[in-house]
């Protein structure tokens, strides 16, 4: 099933001398990867043709016949040879799904105003700077995909898609956008990676109705308190900034369950943080904390943690509150010694503490988990094979390199596999 029309009305071909043997049945035509430098003149005999896939050819225009494809709903012209966009794709009034992914356009003709029932359009990698007014014409647009062009510059009718739910501008030259752009209340998702920002957008505060922002690799200093308005937000993903602070308004986003904020320069998070109660994923990984947060024990909805690549020190006995906890990364911290209250979180199920300055481990904290993975390496541990052999559900484990007579231990532990680094 295509992603906006089923094909159970018609037939669906691969080959174009089957296609031609019943050319009215022919509802969708797949023809990648055919080394095509021409579209064949049989296709126009199609004339119930719905989607066309000519994927992954060489094809550097199309011929006029192809405007007599009237039913044509769906055009992929994908990974291609195409400079210059087509004119003649603007006669195919009815289209709902365009994809030019992987060619090398420059820009895009006025022309593409007239496409009024375009649900969804994919420009992604190509060498677009910007975008033609008449982009505001397209009433009916759901998804508008441009990540990696070299657009530095979107005008202002972009905010003019009263039906845009996703929004996909990732890995382009932008450091604002027009104010307009938070008049777009349909809008879900929307990810703006690697462009030039320095502060999260004006206009992104502005869009309630968010549930999926990536302003992940710009250069973003702070969250301020207008982050309060996007409440109905569920993945946010920030990593890759320069974030020093984050608002106490950052305790609104009750609906988060995906949260990065990995390779930052935070040192502590304010005590709203626990209002976060919906989160399921953490990433705190690569900042500057001295300290675990206090913050992060009320999140007892927390499945994944990471912390790694810190300089925490220490871990409260008040971890034991996070009892969905499955997955727990400590990696590359201070830690010299683990609380006991971790025999209590008995769903925890992958646990990492490489190049940490960990002296002990007691085994039998994790008798009645459901540990399968384990990960001790580059630790000046002393070791208690008997005990770890003791952890029924275990299945990986990492210990330091420099341990003599590693061939011993694997054979101690029969039925884990067992990693030196």
């Amino acid at each position: 099933m295509d992603e906006l029309f089923s094909d159970s009305v018609g037939k669906h071909y691969t080959l174009l001398e089957e296609a031609l043997e019943n050319p009215v049945s022919v509802f969708k035509l797949d023809l990648r990867e055919c080394q095509l430098e021409k579209l064949p003149d049989e296709i126009k005999l199609f004339s119930n043709l719905n989607i066309l896939d000519l994927r992954r050819n060489k094809l550097s225009e199309l011929p006029t016949w192809i405007s007599d494809l009237t039913k044509l709903r769906i055009l992929k012209l994908g990974e291609n040879r195409f400079f210059n966009f087509p004119e003649i794709v603007k006669s195919l009034i009815f289209l709902e799904e365009l994809e030019f992914r992987e060619n090398k356009l420059t820009k895009l003709p006025d022309s593409i105003g007239e496409l009024m029932n375009l649900k969804k359009l994919s420009l992604g990698w190509n060498n677009l700077t910007q975008l033609p007014f008449s982009i505001g014409k397209l009433k009916q647009l759901r998804k508008l995909d441009l990540q990696y062009n070299s657009i530095r510059y979107l005008p202002p009718a972009c905010g003019q898609l009263p039906s845009l739910n996703s929004l996909n501008l990732s890995w382009n030259y932008l450091n604002n956008l027009p104010d307009t752009i938070a008049d777009l209340e349909s809008l879900r998702e929307l990810n703006i990676t690697e462009n030039r920002f320095i502060d999260i957008p004006t206009p992104v505060y502005h869009l309630r109705k968010l549930t999926q922002l990536n302003l992940s690799w710009n250069s973003i200093r702070d969250i301020d308190h207008r982050i309060s308005g996007l409440s109905n937000l569920e993945e946010l993903d920030l990593h890759n900034n320069k974030i020093d602070r984050i608002d106490p308004e950052i305790g609104s986003l009750t609906n988060l369950l995906h949260f990065s904020l990995r390779n930052n320069k935070l040192k502590e998070l304010p005590e709203e943080f626990k209002l976060l109660t919906s989160l399921i994923n953490l990433d705190l990984s690569e900042n500057d904390f001295r300290e675990f947060p206090d913050a992060i024990n009320e999140l007892k909805t927390l499945q994944t943690l990471n912390l790694r690549f810190n300089k925490i020190d220490r871990i409260p006995e008040a971890i034991s509150n996070l009892q969905d906890l499955r997955e727990l990364y400590l990696g590359s911290n201070l830690i010299q010694e683990l609380p006991e209250s971790f025999k209590h979180m008995n769903k925890l199920s992958f646990l990492g503490l490489t190049q940490n300055k960990l002296e002990e481990f007691h085994p039998e904290w994790f008798y009645d988990s459901n540990l399968t993975g384990l990960f001790l390496g580059d630790n000046p541990l002393k070791l208690n094979l008997r005990g770890l052999e003791k952890i029924k559900s275990l299945q990986q484990l990492s210990l330091v390199e420099t341990i003599e007579d590693k061939e011993c231990i694997r054979k101690k532990l029969p039925n884990i596999s067992v990693y030196f680094q």
